[in-house]
């Protein structure tokens, strides 16, 4: 009964656990154990972040 309840992204969140070796459930459940167990970088995007785009103010 419980695989007829998965919503339709259930597969896309699992293939992106096991790829990045963050826990699988809710959000608010993988900060919490993402942060107890030192992953904290599976959390994050891939790659180098983008630099920060300079805002040049006219005066």
């Amino acid at each position: 009964m419980a695989l007829l309840n998965r919503s339709e992204r259930a597969p896309e969140r699992e293939r992106l656990c096991v790829q990045r070796g963050r826990p699988y459930g809710e959000p608010e459940w993988q900060e919490r154990t993402t942060a107890r167990l030192g992953l904290e970088s599976s959390l994050r995007q891939r790659g180098r972040p983008r630099k920060a785009v300079a805002v040049q103010q006219c005066v």
